[in-house]
């Protein structure tokens, strides 16, 4: 209650503005030197490499452009310039070839605009803000008219529509290559290639963007910008630095500041690129944040509140940085918020977390959905459900249901405890191993779509059912402790993404994070992660997702070319998997290397007596055909740049639901340890490019079709290949293709560590440190408390 009144208090606080004495000023320089080799604001014409850029962005993106094979030959561009990948996308796009010279820095002519129209077929000049006649055809065509052109091309080609944003230049270039083009707004980050905005600063220009790009300018404003909730270093006198998108800017003032200020939040008022107006913002609460949304924030003991439209989120100790919306950690009080008018301002993170508790979000049965239509709940000793004010107790085994319409949840959410150290029994949720029960605290939130369940408890005794939910205990101790370190790494990691924040959760219980509970804790598990406590590995200073599957094909695989990431990480290089001193250089990139490598069942490595070390499936053409129908579409749409199809001679990402009939499937790409990433799959109607171990093991999935693994067992309706570590070979009757017989080996995306591996270690006589500096070389083993 107190809380409360505390913040009806601030909230009904005026905020301080900082009046401005009057003074003579003198008027601050914050011009650059602009470009003559690019294009600036204002300009009456428009370049072709500008016209390139803008068509490229109509009908790729940033990625595929770089990622489009480089086709052009023309004396007048290199890779080294930035119009370079622009002019190569719109001669994929067979739009505005040229001989020799594509002639970059010409101004594009209304001819030249006309051709790009009648070439994609839109000759419907009425929808063009000017009449084309011949006797313009060869003027140079308008910055305006240019983008009457462009919008219909937009509009009739590539379906949406170009929007104009107005930007508050905050920073514009760099001399760092990879920020020349880089101009930070107030509240984002854009690329403006070929665009010179340094004599822009402290201005607002009106642009054309797409997305986080910059496409051109249609005017600079010096207009009065109100800039809200920014975070004042200091000011004084008539000068007040200010940290805005991750940039300290210092603005003189109009006058002197009526006295002196720093570190808070608050709000700009600019005209004439000074500043004339500061208000500042010192109301501060803090809590125990129970749910973090971009509409509002749940503290303990205040509810939710609403935070502002230009709400901010900063972290202030050591280098002052700006921050995501996921960065409020739920489930800790590391976290001030600025309030003014009952909403948040902004969102101040004074300190790191320590790790301690982590926040689950339950699944239903099955781990199929994070809504439950009810919750049944007991426990082995006394608890209590408070709700709101009140705290109803009941008696052990006494059973609950919660349902939608449950009067408590009216309070809002609801904490079940024990009286003890007891677990919650949920009834209404089956597990591998039954009804699951849950050590620490349940919170249950209604939304539209049913009930949400969070377990918070401390990371170690989550740990407890992790462990043995990710790993046989039949593995024994020294296995176990293994899982141990490597699970905390990867918790401690995915608790800080706080990827479930909006639902009051770091993580769920399911494949998504880390099975959770779906076997019971038991005294092996729990004495490993005891043995192991606090202990995670490190790279650098920093804890590293450590990446485990269930079994190898004998060479492990690098995670920079498996999830194309082009950071190669030294602890998760792929190598093969036997004792150092016995380790021998295999490249196994070479398909024929590989194939003679993945035909020997017995090459002697660490997984080579477990059943998935190899195996081996047949599947149809109407199969295949069936499958690839069936997920082609979804797959593009989860990553367009990973599925591209064969047009025109050249690969372009382009919306695809069918390849037709199948004609050949070929791998045309492996990463270390033979790895497919790349497939080309020609059918009758297209002919695609398959991109990425996961889309491979998608698209080919043996649907209903056996996989003989190793020792002849057989595993029934997978829904996608058990690795990417393949090699395909047809299947014909009367010389005519009827399907195709997939072999492979191990288990899993074959990054990291081998749980079948370390077992292996294990019984070979390594202890638990050994293996995880086998596994993830060069990471060392620190700990989080």
């Amino acid at each position: 209650m107190k809380r409360k009144i505390v913040l009806i208090i601030l909230c009904i606080i005026i905020i301080c503005g900082i009046f401005l004495r009057n003074g003579n000023s003198s008027k601050e320089d914050t011009n650059n030197s602009g470009n003559d080799q690019v294009q600036n604001p204002l300009e009456e014409t428009i370049t072709r490499a500008q016209v390139a850029k803008m068509i490229s962005f109509a009908a790729y993106t940033r990625e595929e452009c770089e990622q489009l094979v480089r086709v052009i030959t023309y004396k007048d561009t290199d890779v080294d310039k930035w119009y370079d990948k622009y002019i190569n996308a719109v001669t994929v796009l067979e739009l505005m070839e040229e001989d020799k010279n594509f002639r970059p820095n010409d101004a594009l002519t209304y001819g030249e605009a006309k051709q790009i129209l009648e070439k994609l077929q839109l000759t419907d000049y009425k929808r063009l803000r000017f009449e084309i006649t011949d006797d313009i055809l060869s003027n140079q065509i308008s910055s305006i008219d240019w983008l009457s052109v462009y919008e219909y091309i937009c509009t009739e080609i590539y379906n949406y529509v170009p929007s104009e944003k107005d930007i508050f230049v905050v920073m514009a270039g760099s001399d760092k290559k990879e920020n020349k083009w880089k101009v930070v707004g107030e509240d984002e980050t854009y690329q403006s290639d070929g665009i010179s905005l340094e004599n822009s600063l402290n201005q607002t220009v009106t642009a054309i963007v797409k997305g986080s790009e910059i496409l051109a300018i249609k005017q600079v404003k010096d207009d009065t910008i109100s800039l809200e909730n920014v975070w004042i270093i200091d000011g004084k006198e008539k000068s007040i630095s200010v940290f805005i998108n991750g940039v300290e800017r210092t603005f003189q003032t109009e006058n002197v500041l009526a006295e002196e200020i720093t570190s808070v939040v608050g709000d700009l008022i600019i005209s004439n690129q000074r500043v004339t107006k500061v208000s500042v913002k010192p109301n501060r609460i803090s809590g125990k944040v129970l749910a973090a949304t971009k509409e509002y924030i749940e503290i303990e003991d205040y509810g939710k509140i609403d935070v502002e439209d230009n709400y901010r989120i900063y972290k202030i100790y050591g280098d002052v940085e700006s921050k995501v919306s996921n960065a409020v950690l739920v489930g800790y009080t590391v976290t001030d918020f600025v309030v003014s008018n009952d909403k948040i301002s902004a969102a101040l993170i004074k300190e790191s977390a320590k790790a301690e508790n982590i926040r689950v979000l339950l699944k239903t049965t099955g781990f199929k959905d994070i809504f439950h239509s009810k919750v049944v709940l007991t426990s082995n000793e006394p608890f209590t459900i408070t709700y709101g004010k009140k705290t109803k107790k009941y008696d052990a085994k006494e059973q609950v249901t919660i349902k939608p319409t449950s009067k408590m949840l009216e309070e809002g959410r609801l904490r079940v405890k024990t009286t003890n150290t007891g677990k919650i029994t949920v009834s209404s949720i089956e597990r591998s191993y039954g009804i699951p029960s849950y050590r620490g605290s349940l919170e249950i939130v209604s939304y539209e779509q049913g009930l949400t369940i969070v377990n918070e408890l401390p990371l170690e005794e989550y740990l407890y059912s992790v462990v043995p939910s990710e790993m046989p205990t039949s593995y024994g101790k020294e296995s176990l402790k293994v899982q141990a370190v490597c699970a905390r790494s990867y918790a401690y990691n995915q608790l800080l993404t706080n990827q479930y924040s909006e639902y009051g959760a770091h993580v769920d219980d399911s494949t998504s994070f880390q099975v959770y509970n779906n076997v019971e804790e038991n005294e092996s598990s729990i004495e490993a992660v005891k043995d192991t406590y606090g202990k995670v590995l490190d790279y650098d200073g920093e804890v590293i997702t450590a990446y485990y599957f269930s079994t190898s094909c004998g060479y492990t695989s690098s995670a920079s070319e498996v999830w194309m990431n082009n950071t190669p990480l030294e602890y998760l290089t792929g190598k093969l998997q036997v004792d150092e001193d016995k380790s021998k250089e295999l490249d196994l990139t070479e398909d024929k290397k590989f194939r003679d490598f993945i035909m020997n069942d017995d090459y002697e490595t660490y997984d080579s007596d477990f059943a998935w070390y190899r195996w081996q499936t047949k599947v149809s053409l109407e199969d295949l055909k069936s499958t690839i129908d069936a997920k082609l579409q979804s797959r593009y749409n989860a990553n367009s740049r990973l599925i591209l199809t064969l047009v025109g001679g050249k690969y372009v990402s382009t919306p695809i639901n069918t390849v037709g009939n199948i004609k050949s499937i070929t791998i045309t790409k492996r990463a270390t340890g033979g790895v497919a990433t790349e497939v080309i799959i020609k059918g009758s109607k297209n002919t695609v490019k398959v991109i990425s171990e996961y889309n491979i093991r998608i698209l080919l999935s043996p649907s209903g079709n056996d996989v003989v693994r190793k020792d002849d067992s057989k595993i029934s309706n997978m829904s996608l290949l058990p690795s990417a570590f393949i090699i395909i070979d047809e299947i014909t009757k009367d010389d005519t293709l009827t399907g195709y017989k997939i072999r492979g080996g191990g288990y899993g995306h074959g990054v990291g560590m081998s749980q079948n591996g370390v077992k292996a270690m294990v019984e070979a006589g390594f202890k638990y440190e050994e293996i995880l500096e086998h596994y993830y070389t060069g990471a060392n083993i620190a700990s989080i408390y």
